[in-house]
């Protein structure tokens, strides 16, 4: 039970270190370091893509994460790129219970990207959609292997025509 506790401990991402040692008197002593390059984080990435057929995609990423904030370890993330799509979203994960079991996860997401339109395989044009969404899960942590989300999104969106349909702009 106290490997299992400590490896949970350990989980939550916030301590760089999670040991625990018995005094000869029998004390249980448990030592957490939190970690020296927190409590934000920032990744940021670059992917490109190529059919050698003339379609190419690309794109920068970053994102920004906030941990732990407040007594019960919530977490904020934010995330962008900008490239073949534009997209920016934001999540608030709070943890509803002391044991970080039950959570709630509110989320918004801003999106602005092409749709290729193919008949067969001939290119018929480019959409330019552009949406913008909610969401809002409850969710049960399992163990330290994953998570089960039960959720709520509305996402409304616009699409415009971008690019020539058999030689006539649409």
């Amino acid at each position: 039970a106290l490997a299992r506790d400590l490896e949970r401990i350990y989980g939550l991402d916030v301590f760089e270190t999670v040991d625990y040692h018995l005094t000869p008197e029998g004390d249980l002593t448990i030592t957490a370091r939190e970690k020296a390059w927190g409590p934000r984080y920032l990744r940021l990435g670059l992917a490109l893509q190529d059919d050698f057929k003339g379609n190419a995609t690309y794109g920068i990423g970053a994102s920004v994460t906030w941990n732990p904030i407040g007594g019960r370890g919530a977490e904020w993330r934010n995330e962008i790129e900008i490239g073949t799509r534009l997209r920016a979203f934001s999540e608030f994960y709070q943890p509803l219970d002391l044991a970080q079991r039950w959570f709630v996860a509110p989320a918004v997401q801003f999106q602005q990207r092409p749709q290729a339109i193919y008949s067969d395989q001939d290119n018929l044009g480019e959409l330019a959609i552009d949406t913008l969404g909610f969401g809002l899960d409850l969710g049960r942590q399992l163990g330290t292997w994953g998570e089960l989300r039960l959720g709520y999104r509305y996402e409304r969106g616009d699409v415009e025509a971008q690019a020539l349909l058999h030689g006539q702009e649409r």
